[in-house]
């Protein structure tokens, strides 16, 4: 039940926050992030996203222990950038086959995602280059945004922390 209302509440902090298109907004004008409650990510399959701290890439793990506590900040337009608990952004690296890596000090473009809510605590996120993230099961559950449309290993639940 705390989960279900935890989800509702981001829901109605997203939707407050305008991120669906803002007709009122300007090409030139700065919108400052706001920070979003932390959570954790589960897979379709039930695992937890953790991190590689070797690397620094995400991947599905079963051990909710290890599960890395993310933040959502809302830059506008659509725009979301997710930060992990050491202080890095979440990259979609394109050299390195679209993988997620979390060691970046700024959120640039390949730093953004999209957010699609699937219902109050479920997700798909989507890349800055239009395709999905997946913990692809096959490649040992690292978090990769190759896919061009969303399925099971393409959804996550968001828990709040």
């Amino acid at each position: 039940m705390k989960s279900r209302i935890s989800g509702i509440i981001i829901l109605l902090f997203l939707i407050s926050c305008g991120s669906a298109d803002q007709s009122t907004a300007t090409e030139d004008k700065v919108v400052a992030p706001v920070e979003i409650p932390k959570f954790v990510l589960k897979t379709s399959d039930n695992l937890y996203v953790s991190m590689n701290l070797a690397n620094s890439s995400l991947v599905a793990s079963a051990d909710s222990s290890k599960a890395q506590v993310f933040q959502l900040f809302d830059l506008g337009k659509g725009k979301t950038a997710l930060k992990v608990v050491n202080g890095k952004f979440v990259s979609a690296v394109q050299n390195m086959e679209m993988k997620l890596i979390a060691d970046r000090d700024e959120a640039n473009d390949w730093e953004t995602f999209e957010i699609i809510h699937i219902d109050n605590a479920k997700i798909q996120i989507k890349t800055s280059t239009g395709t999905y993230v997946s913990a692809d099961q096959t490649k040992g559950g690292i978090l990769i945004g190759d896919r061009g449309t969303a399925s099971d290993w393409e959804t996550f639940t968001m828990v709040q922390k």
